[in-house]
């Protein structure tokens, strides 16, 4: 989780993207549906399950299955369809039918016992983070669990598709700069002197090297953001909310 509060900042608008989350999962094409569908799932469950544990006081086997059979319960049902950007934001909107869910719990239960759909999440180890998270921050509202829960997914996520990407690219010591700088507590953070010295860099060297780290992983968070929004405008609100105007 990173614990940098430099990583927001100003942005020079959102990068374009060809299909956002909202459009695929809306596709009459059954491809397009599901690849959709799990990169909602590999953003979402995370704070579904969160919200569960929390807003109906469900032992972590119970709100896993309930996490499955909410989203097994979106990809064969209509309510994404529904959606209406002009009246909020996708994320609220799933929250709203995820309060309404259970009204559905049992007849969705049922339908996932019955072996219904090809949904199949691996959720025992992620779950059982996600109880060592909701413990640690005492949260005990679900709304803000399921926020802090998406907001901790999305930009760890953004973080590990850079560094993917910086060792893929021979540049593994870069982001090894970062980690041990902005992934720190405070107690451990080292000074950009003696990064220099671990890593035989110049003081100059470390600090543009961070700032281009910090960079990549924003642009990294705002192309996502444009993917799970699916226009600007929103993106741009979502980006306020975590790092402000």
């Amino acid at each position: 989780m990173i614990t940098d509060t430099s990583l927001g900042g100003p942005i020079k608008g959102f990068p374009e993207t060809q299909a956002g989350l909202v459009s695929g999962l809306r596709s009459a094409d059954r491809e397009e549906r599901t690849t959709a569908f799990t990169a909602f799932c590999a953003g979402y469950w995370k704070p579904i399950y969160s919200y569960v544990r929390l807003a109906w006081a469900k032992g972590n086997e119970e709100a896993k299955d309930l996490t499955q059979a909410f989203l097994l319960w979106l990809l064969e049902g209509e309510a994404l369809d529904r959606f209406e950007s002009e009246r909020g934001s996708f994320r609220r909107y799933l929250k709203v039918l995820l309060r309404s869910f259970v009204g559905h719990q049992a007849a969705a239960l049922g339908r996932l016992k019955r072996g219904g759909g090809t949904l199949t999440l691996s959720l025992d180890a992620e779950a059982l983070r996600i109880d060592e998270f909701l413990s640690e921050s005492r949260i005990s509202d679900p709304e803000a669990a399921f926020e802090r829960a998406w907001r901790v997914e999305l930009v760890d996520q953004a973080i590990d598709r850079v560094k993917s990407r910086y060792v893929e690219h021979g540049q593994a010591s870069a982001f090894g700069v970062f980690e041990d700088y902005a992934l720190a507590t405070a107690a451990e953070k080292p000074t950009y002197e003696q990064l220099a010295e671990r890593y035989g860099w110049s003081v100059d060297a470390v600090r543009k090297g961070l700032s281009q780290v910090r960079q990549d992983i924003r642009r990294e968070i705002q192309v996502e953001l444009v993917k799970l929004t699916g226009s600007d405008r929103e993106a741009q609100d979502e980006w306020n909310a975590l790092f402000g105007a």
